[in-house]
């Protein structure tokens, strides 16, 4: 599997939320938002298997 860095930009309200969230839990605050892309390429995918959605290009 390849990794990809990724930069993300983010609303200064959903940043502090996902700040003290990593706080709370005790994790880096890019942990937070690598499990959040990951579950969101999973749907995709899975949208895409599906049919439920446009196919994902790889071009």
């Amino acid at each position: 599997m390849a990794k990809v860095n990724v930069t993300v930009e983010l609303e200064d309200a959903h940043y502090r939320s996902l700040v003290f969230e990593a706080e709370r839990r005790g994790v880096p605050v890019e942990s937070l938002v690598e499990q959040m892309t990951q579950r969101l390429v999973r749907k995709l995918e899975e949208a895409e298997r599906s049919g439920t959605d446009h196919p994902i290009s790889t071009s």
